[in-house]
């Protein structure tokens, strides 16, 4: 995961969408003081995305695509599974 700093960084370089492969966009355990899921989600409206599959991407050196998030159409929820697609 990435730390408040480096989420920080991102955002301002225009990021609109946070992805990680992992189960956490950020360092574990959780620095509650320096939460990035606080910063980014709740106080800069910055989507989420975990346990992404960037295997394929990074084995063919692919950085830019376009990110395509298929949500479940529902409301009430604060947070649920997608179906991401990279189109190259």
């Amino acid at each position: 995961g990435i730390n408040l700093e480096a989420a920080n960084w991102l955002f301002n370089k225009g990021m609109c969408v946070l992805g990680s492969d992992y189960t956490s966009v950020e360092t574990l355990p959780i620095d509650f003081d320096k939460c990035v899921h606080k910063a980014m989600l709740n106080e800069r409206g910055i989507y989420l995305v975990e346990n992404l599959n960037l295997e394929e991407l990074s084995k063919n050196k692919i950085n830019e695509f376009l990110f395509i998030c298929l949500p479940i159409k529902f409301s009430g929820s604060t947070g649920s599974w997608v179906r991401p697609v990279a189109v190259i």
